[in-house]
């Protein structure tokens, strides 16, 4: 068996580290906003890491991705339009191009973390950048949304954990969900990767899903296990129609090539929400605001 004599310690929060042995550090950058390093793990691939906490793993990165994108593409009867924010890595991209659109505005802050990614991870090509119907907007997200009078079917929204003061904590507040809310078209859906659903991150997401109940009268939150985390992850959908992605609404995408982990059974795990979180939900009643943004830490 082979012993790793190098590791990547990820902070998960004040009192919470996972380790990864390492076979080789592939990248790494400062760039204006973060510390981008790419790391070849010996157990789940390639790892891409923004100021020192993982986003993606290769290994693994499909059940991510394929979760958060297929649920609600499929469930929505015409999507053409869509808005992506974040998700520098590309997978989430590579998920929506499975389907026939018209338009998806890709708004991400650092380009070069997209860059990279194209050059380790491969999840999406090069060519695929501003190539139809994909355009790349390098743009702070919430400032391009509020100023955007641009409406679209499904708005997705994949950025860095609220860790405290990063650029990605106006998007996990009351203000900014009013602000997506009005570039919906009817029918419409907004998607947001929240975070951990694990029990030292409990407070923050079901906070997350009542800060949406307070702008959206039809709120689904939904998770799936990452082996590569080792930790539950939490997604929230919201409309305003009252037909929505839930426990019993499967729809079978319409992709030419069968996809690796979303299928009937899947979705069902998605939806089916264990106790403690349903509870959770119930207990943490308190909102993030522009004046009071939850943050991890």
């Amino acid at each position: 068996m082979k012993t790793a004599n190098a590791w990547f310690l990820e902070k998960r929060g004040p009192t919470d580290w996972h380790y990864y042995g390492i076979k080789k550090i592939l990248h790494e950058e400062e760039t204006n906003y973060q510390l981008v390093q790419v790391f070849d793990t010996y157990d789940y691939g390639i790892c891409l890491a923004l100021d020192g906490k993982a986003r993606v793993f290769s290994i693994d990165e499909f059940i991510f991705h394929e979760s958060m994108i297929h649920p609600i593409m499929a469930h929505h009867p015409n999507p053409k339009s869509i808005l992506l924010a974040g998700d520098g890595d590309g997978g989430s991209v590579r998920e929506i191009m499975k389907y026939s659109i018209d338009k998806l505005k890709w708004v991400e802050l650092d380009k070069q973390v997209v860059d990279i990614s194209i050059e380790y991870l491969g999840l999406i090509q090069k060519e695929a950048l501003n190539q139809s119907p994909t355009e790349l907007v390098i743009d702070n997200a919430r400032d391009y949304i509020d100023k955007n009078n641009e409406k679209y079917d499904i708005i997705f929204i994949s950025v860095t954990e609220p860790v405290k003061d990063n650029p990605s904590q106006v998007l996990y507040t009351k203000e900014f969900l009013e602000i997506a809310k009005t570039k919906l078209k009817s029918g419409g859906y907004l998607v947001q990767s929240i975070g951990c659903t694990s029990f030292g991150y409990l407070q923050q997401y079901c906070q997350m899903v009542n800060t949406y109940k307070k702008v959206f009268p039809n709120v689904s939150p939904f998770h799936v296990g990452l082996p590569s985390f080792g930790v539950s992850w939490g997604f929230i959908v919201a409309s305003l129609n009252s037909n929505i992605p839930n426990l019993d609404s499967y729809k079978k995408p319409p992709v030419k090539n069968k996809l690796r982990f979303y299928d009937k059974s899947t979705h069902l795990s998605l939806f089916a929400l264990p106790q403690y979180l349903r509870d959770g939900i119930d207990q943490f009643q308190a909102i993030s605001t522009d004046k009071n943004p939850i943050w991890v830490y």
